[in-house]
């Protein structure tokens, strides 16, 4: 898979989010930082999509990061279950400012490819990080937790095609 479909994905997520959840599409934006995507034009409130339980409640004006991730990776003959990138600065960053995560699954061979979407904040998104790992510099990060969706959604919901 090219960086252009990696793009390309990432792009058709955040559209997504935004029009779900009524964000600001702000990724790109030069008067916006580099660590999120969105900010919340509203407060927003929504129900557990998610194994972890509760409501996310955000005020209007918190940033939001959005994250996608395939259902299903290739690494050489073998395949295991994508996974999100979390820098670990940006992730600081969104802790201080009580910013959220929208944490998506797609799948670019079923119909319905965005097999999940999921709106959490920070904090629940930091207690289901188990570490840190150093970066390379194509990462752009100096470090990173990989959290892999399963930690988020149950396989039942994402892996069943339509």
């Amino acid at each position: 898979m090219s960086s252009i479909d990696n793009a390309d994905w990432g792009l058709t997520v955040e559209t997504a989010a935004c029009e779900r959840w009524g964000l600001e599409h702000v990724a790109h934006e030069a008067s916006e930082p580099d660590w999120h995507d969105a900010v919340a034009t509203e407060g927003v409130q929504t129900g557990p999509e998610t194994r972890t339980p509760g409501l996310v409640v955000l005020r209007e004006g918190a940033p939001i990061e959005i994250k996608a991730c395939r259902a299903r990776m290739t690494d050489g003959a073998s395949t295991r279950r994508g996974r999100w990138w979390i820098r670990e600065r940006s992730h600081e960053r969104l802790l201080a400012a009580e910013g959220a995560y929208v944490l998506a699954v797609y799948d670019p061979d079923c119909v319905d490819s965005i097999r999940r979407l999921a709106l959490l904040d920070a904090r629940t998104v930091d207690s289901l990080i188990e570490t840190w790992s150093p970066c390379g510099a194509s990462h752009h990060a100096e470090y990173a937790a990989r959290l892999p969706w399963s930690r988020v959604f149950d396989s039942l919901d994402v892996e069943a095609k339509p």
